[in-house]
């Protein structure tokens, strides 16, 4: 199918800072925008421009905020996982409240208009309708994952509507029951699939995406406590100040976890009925010049997979993975973004600057990472844990058997037999890296071989390295981020719509649901699920590797045990995808996971021996309280609309 990037008109717009505010005076001219056909679309498209631009990593808590990098301190992005973030300042999150109601508002205008459209056909402005419709759902369900309970927004509300009549915080339940409501209402009318020009608008397959991914987050601990949770209580105290409904249940309803897994499995069988599968090798093609690097071998397995890793997310003309995309492209041509956060140091200035060379895997996310047998690394009898940290000399052929020119390197055994998504994601030291043009100059003629000529070099004063003096724009750990960079990258970042919804998050909400719900045969189906997604990574089967290779076999047929695995699949498949933060939420592991120093390597070394002496913990502080597992609401909204109650331990 042939993408082009959807560019989202604004023209209709209405800026306010919070969901009270109601249509400026200007409303008796708003038969000009549905007197044409482009001007009824143009509205249309001003409903979508609200959704917060999660691919942004500047402006995204999605990205940043996961616990999966480590920055400089400087910005909201840095700032945020500090935990300095309040009712008074709330930070990044004020984007998931405002932001969302002036979405929710501009739907219903939208909406409020259809019915006078005459240029476009019956079946057009239902199509229409359904979009919007599904737009209201999805706005409320990014503001539920937020904040928890929030508001349900059903109608337009008079300009001099009294303030106490506006609706005050609902229910989970109750939010989860209008969402599904919307998304049933727009479901008949929409289009199965958008394409084309179209990529990035509302369809049948992101509405069931939709559906599973909500119901899989209310049926998690955060919302759906187990009864031998030690914090199944608290929330017991966050009540309706009007008629003292709770907000949050208490008690655990496995009923949430088999609507999660009715979810899930609809969106997995009406999406492979219409053709959609994993990206694979087939698909992805041997390299070539729109697609360099990696092995042009079919033979070599493990040097192809590493190439439809990176591609999966940039090969959208020919990928049938993706359910849902943000089509809009990063402002400032995406320098401040993930690729241009990743872009490695160049010795001479071009396009865009000389790299920002700063989205630092944190030494936690390296280690997070399997060995080649699919397994944690201390759970893996044939990987050398305890000496993990021992400086080697290897071959770069023999690290990630990418048949590059070969290069011999010191590194550490961390670096050495790990999975394929390790060396597609990660760079290190002494590591290649995939680029097509560095100093102004095309790294190979050959597409096979596009690599930064010498590696990564990331010691002190070298070309990637910290310099000593500088406070920007250097990596914190001595690591660098490789995915969402293109290997094409000659002068100019390659942009691409990114995936929001991909069928691989479905077949992991399908398997987690039925983990959670638990028996012998539930636990065999959510292995299957599961190894369609790790067989596709590269790696054994889980019983493969879990029986054969691994230090305690038989720990797979556990609910506890494939509880851990599905939790740390999603944790590497969905690497830098903005799944983190919120699974970390639901999970209910923030203290554990948001409370840990962010580790790193010694970038003041200049040799392989000092820069790997021991890890260091980076200076940036780590601060996470249990209130924070729900996002705050900003003081002026509570002060103005007392029945908008602030969420608890703020």
């Amino acid at each position: 199918m042939k993408t082009k990037l959807l560019i989202f008109i604004s023209a209709f717009l209405l800026s306010s800072c919070n969901y009270l505010d109601i249509v400026p005076d200007e409303r008796n001219k708003i038969e000009d925008a549905y007197n044409t056909s482009s001007r009824v679309e143009g509205f249309l498209y001003s409903c979508y421009s609200f959704l917060l631009q999660r691919s942004y990593f500047v402006a995204s808590i999605d990205r940043s905020c996961g616990g999966e990098i480590s920055l400089y301190e400087k910005g909201a992005m840095s700032i945020f996982p500090q935990g300095d973030y309040s009712p008074a300042a709330p930070g990044f999150s004020e984007k998931e409240w405002s932001t969302i109601w002036q979405g929710v508002r501009q739907c219903y205008i939208f909406l409020s208009i259809l019915d006078d459209v005459n240029c476009i056909s019956e079946d057009l402005i239902k199509q229409y309708r359904a979009e919007a419709n599904l737009l209201i759902a999805y706005y409320h369900f990014q503001s539920m994952r937020a904040y928890g309970p929030t508001l349900i927004i059903d109608k337009i509300y008079d300009q001099d509507v009294d303030l106490e009549s506006l609706p005050e915080r609902s229910s989970v339940e109750e939010v989860t029951n209008f969402i599904n409501n919307k998304i049933n209402e727009a479901m008949p009318d929409l289009p199965e699939e958008q394409t084309g020009i179209y990529l990035g608008r509302m369809c049948r397959h992101m509405a069931r995406a939709l559906r599973s991914r909500m119901t899989l987050m209310v049926a998690s601990p955060l919302f759906n406590p187990r009864p031998e949770d030690p914090t199944k209580d608290m929330y017991a105290d966050f009540k309706s100040p009007i008629d003292g409904r709770q907000l949050i249940s208490t008690t655990f309803n496995i009923n949430k976890w088999e609507a999660a897994r009715d979810a899930a499995w609809d969106a997995i069988v009406e999406a492979e009925k219409n053709g959609y599968t994993l990206y694979d090798a087939a698909t992805v093609g041997a390299p070539s010049t729109t697609k360099p690097g990696f092995s042009s071998n079919n033979d070599n397995k493990f040097s192809r997979t590493q190439r439809v890793l990176r591609y999966m997310t940039f090969d959208i003309d020919n990928n049938k993975e993706g359910l849902f995309y943000e089509t809009r492209p990063e402002p400032f041509n995406g320098i401040y973004g993930l690729a241009g956060r990743s872009l490695p140091k160049h010795n001479v200035k071009q396009w865009g600057g000389d790299g920002v060379n700063s989205i630092a895997p944190t030494l936690q996310t390296v280690e997070r990472f399997y060995t080649k047998n699919g397994l944690p690394i201390d759970k893996d009898k044939t990987f050398e844990y305890m000496d993990r940290y021992k400086l080697i000399t290897v071959s770069t052929n023999i690290l990630d058997q990418n048949d590059y020119p070969d290069r011999i390197i010191q590194t550490i055994k961390l670096h050495q037999n790990r999975e394929p998504r390790f060396y597609a994601f990660i760079g290190f030291h002494g590591s290649n890296y995939e680029i097509a043009n560095f100093d102004n100059a095309i790294t190979s003629k050959d597409p096979s071989k596009m690599i930064l000529q010498g590696g990564l070099q990331m010691l002190k004063k070298q070309t990637q390295g910290w310099n000593g003096v500088e406070t920007v724009h250097y990596s914190v750990t001595g690591y660098l981020n490789k995915r969402f960079f293109h290997p094409g990258t000659q002068r100019k970042l390659i942009a691409s719509p990114f995936p929001m919804f991909r069928l691989a998050e479905m077949y992991l909400n399908y398997a987690e649901a039925l983990i959670e719900i638990g028996g012998d045969g539930n636990l065999q189906t959510a292995k299957a699920y599961i190894d369609r997604v790790r067989i596709r990574a590269g790696i054994p089967t889980i019983d493969d590797a879990w029986d054969n290779y691994s230090t305690e076999p038989g720990y797979q047929n556990t609910q506890e045990g494939m509880r851990e695995i599905v939790r740390r699949e999603r944790q590497l498949e969905f690497y830098l995808e903005g799944y983190s933060v919120w699974d970390i939420r639901r999970w209910k592991l923030g203290e554990q996971e948001f409370n840990r120093p962010d580790l790193g390597w010694n970038i003041s070394g200049t040799t392989e021996a000092e820069f790997y002496r021991k890890p260091v913990e980076m200076t940036n502080r780590k601060s996470f309280h249990k209130g924070q597992y729900l996002m705050p609401i900003k003081n002026s909204e509570i002060n103005k609309t007392p029945q908008i109650i602030q969420n608890p331990y703020y």
